[in-house]
């Protein structure tokens, strides 16, 4: 099967007013709106330091592939803060953000393949987030919503939710589902719209990854 992706005129009118959204060729306009905590880990309540060789950046952020992902915390479905850059972070080699959306097929679609990927490459190191985007009438997700979706299905990862809208400047194209790898010096090294069977294509790429020295 084909990528497919799903982009509303609804979302694109307000991509419209984020700057470098489908170009990010300045990282400060391209990552408007996101609040930065550097060096604080809310989970462990201080300054982060990993000990496993992961680092947490401070500057070089943006959105392309290359660039820095900015801290960025977000709730979980039940409501408990969840800082991108903390322990399962300094643990993983590589995280993947998967930013989804109630009213997008594709999402659904990509959705109920994930749990099989997070079995099959949890034990090789790797970090799976999910973003909930908008529920299915195009309104910020509410954290039931959020739980309702991890129930339809069997998730379990983390699952986050994003009312204030903070991952849309990651929608390549400005599509969903959208899809983020940040390795453990946090650096971009994959981002994708759209998805296919099997998750074939971000499975080839976690595959190239971990193959690396």
């Amino acid at each position: 099967m084909s990528k497919s992706a799903f982009t509303p005129m609804l979302v694109l009118a307000a991509l419209a007013g984020l700057a470098g959204c489908g170009d990010d060729t300045t990282p400060a306009a391209t990552d408007a709106g996101i609040t930065v905590d550097l060096g604080g880990d809310v989970d462990a309540g201080g300054p982060l330091s990993c000990t496993t060789g992961a680092t947490v950046p401070t500057s070089g952020f943006g959105t392309r592939e290359g660039s820095k992902f900015k801290p960025l915390t977000l709730d979980t479905c039940g409501g408990d803060p969840y800082a991108f850059y903390n322990a399962d972070y300094c643990g993983a080699k590589y995280t993947i953000l998967s930013i989804a959306a109630g009213w997008c097929n594709p999402c659904r679609y990509e959705t109920s393949q994930l749990h099989a990927l997070q079995v099959e490459y949890e034990p090789r190191g790797i970090r799976l987030l999910q973003v909930m985007f908008q529920d299915e009438t195009y309104h910020a997700a509410s954290g039931a919503y959020c739980q309702a979706w991890v129930d339809e299905y069997g998730l379990t990862n983390v699952e986050l939710n994003d009312p204030a809208q903070l991952t849309q400047i990651y929608f390549p194209a400005g599509s969903l589902p959208a899809t983020v790898i940040v390795d453990n010096q946090g650096t971009i090294v994959f981002r994708e719209y759209g998805t296919t069977d099997g998750l074939a294509s971000l499975r080839a790429k976690l595959d190239q990854l971990l193959a690396t020295p």
